[in-house]
């Protein structure tokens, strides 16, 4: 059994009319951390390079021994002795 896709087109109406719908917009990046949206150069907090560190030389020498990257919280994974140490520090 198939059922009629026109209840998808019904419900996309529904939303649009009570303003639900969210914006698709065009976003052009300017590099780490910053965007230009609808003419406004922004600081682009939904990418996790907001700060543009993972570009710092400074930072991808000194976390050479150091493993990195975007796993789960701390909460949920632990932490690491070089990051413990690093917040103490």
């Amino acid at each position: 059994m198939t059922r009629d896709p026109a209840w998808l087109a019904d419900d996309l109406e529904g939303l649009k009319r009570s303003h639900l719908l969210r914006p698709r917009r065009l976003v052009k990046s300017l590099g780490p951390g910053r965007s230009l949206i609808n003419g406004r150069e922004l600081v682009d907090f939904s990418t996790n390079d907001y700060l543009g560190l993972a570009r710092d030389t400074r930072l991808t020498r000194a976390s050479a021994d150091v493993p990195t990257g975007a796993g789960a919280s701390p909460l949920v994974t632990g932490r690491s002795e070089q990051y413990c140490q690093l917040e103490q520090d």
